[in-house]
């Protein structure tokens, strides 16, 4: 879902210049769950990322999802402009 995710993101980060960069843990376990919707949280977080979090050709958007315990943890980072 994450890696869709940035794909689909991919021609709106080239739009407004900018990188995106994911990082995957290397042994993530299944997340139960609505797959709708939780590409539609990725997607959101994502596209306000890019959109609102920097400035055209200003920066990268860093997006990493890891787990531990049985949980997991999607992170998206920008510059926060």
């Amino acid at each position: 879902i994450v890696s869709d995710a940035v794909a689909a993101a991919a021609p709106l980060a080239e739009e407004r210049q900018c990188q995106l960069s994911l990082s995957l843990a290397p042994a993530l376990s299944a997340i139960r769950g609505d797959s709708g919707q939780l590409r539609q949280l990725a997607d959101n977080l994502l596209n306000n990322a890019i959109r609102y979090g920097l400035r055209s050709g200003a920066g990268t958007v860093d997006v990493s999802l890891d787990g531990k315990g049985g949980w997991q943890r999607l992170i998206v980072r920008d510059a926060g402009d």
